[in-house]
């Protein structure tokens, strides 16, 4: 009875649920982000698409603005303006597609560094437009992010640079195998104007190849690092092999920016821990003689008996 009871009121709840539900996944724009990377000097088209989910017709009105993900402000700034779209009112029908080819156009003397501007598309109420010259009413804003990564024509690097982040990877801990994880960090700072999306992978291998490679990928919630951040992550290590008591191992970091291909290459050597393995070795010994002497002595116990 009491299982029947929580049944019926959670389906209770999802009948008031459901409609709000349908009425907040109205409308759709796809895709909801393109990301591009081009010279101060050059352009390039794209196109965007707007579906009325609704079950009437909606008027849109497509506005570009200037964004900052960091603050989450935008404003209509035109040097930070590099989408060009036609601005006008669109009438889009039930589960029509309205597709909204625009331009890519980096503003004059722009620096090389990361933009973001959104196209937002406001719908309009329909009586708005017969009651007003100039209509306002908003029932819902849907956006799309254009992400520009602005390179230097003039450079002879295709991309953002090849030092583009300030990296160190080192040894926390070393550990004792077996016994105790070995701890590894490393610290990304972003040296340049550009949003990177840190990316990556810190690879630890016997020297002497016994076995397979341990990977560790960086940065898996995939967070974003501004210009001047700082990202530095710790990691243990705690898979062994019996070879890694008397074998050096290699820690390789390979560090990029999630943009273009350039690549950081970092390196450091776990060294083998020679206190414990002196130590290690003086027990086997003193354990090995320890056995020696009682098996000597039980065979002299057994002479004397007899």
């Amino acid at each position: 009875m009491f299982l029947k009871k929580i049944f019926l009121t959670i389906c209770f709840v999802l009948l008031f649920l459901i409609p709000s539900m349908q009425k907040a996944l109205a409308n759709t724009v796809f895709p909801y982000k393109v990301e591009r990377i081009i010279s101060n000097q050059e352009r390039t088209k794209e196109t965007v698409s707007f579906r009325n989910d609704e079950r009437k017709d909606i008027y849109v009105s497509p506005l570009v603005y200037s964004y900052n993900p960091q603050t989450l402000e935008i404003t209509t700034t035109q040097s930070y303006i590099f989408v060009r779209a036609d601005i006008d009112i669109f009438k889009v029908e039930p589960n029509e597609v309205l597709t909204l080819n625009y331009e890519i156009v980096p503003p004059l003397n722009i620096e090389p560094g990361t933009y973001f501007n959104l196209i937002v598309f406001r719908t309009e109420q329909e009586n708005s437009f017969i009651q007003e010259d100039n209509p306002v009413g908003v029932t819902n804003n849907l956006s799309h992010l254009v992400v520009l990564h602005v390179t230097d024509s003039e450079s002879a690097v295709y991309g953002i640079t090849t030092e583009f982040a300030q990296i160190s990877l080192e040894i926390v801990e070393k550990g004792i195998p077996f016994i105790r994880p070995t701890r590894v960090k490393y610290v990304y700072q972003n040296i340049t104007n550009y949003v990177l999306n840190p990316k990556g992978e810190i690879q630890i291998f016997s020297k002497k190849g016994k076995y397979a490679p341990i990977y560790i990928k960086i940065n898996s919630k995939e967070e974003k690092l501004y210009p001047g951040g700082i990202i530095e992550e710790e990691f243990e290590i705690d898979r062994y092999d019996i070879t890694d008591i008397y074998t050096e191992r290699t820690i390789i970091g390979r560090f990029y920016n999630g943009i273009d291909e350039n690549i950081i290459l970092k390196e450091t050597t776990l060294e083998v821990n020679y206190t414990i393995l002196a130590l290690g070795t003086i027990t086997l010994i003193a354990l090995i003689v320890l056995v020696k002497a009682i098996v000597q002595d039980r065979k002299r116990s057994k002479k004397k008996s007899a």
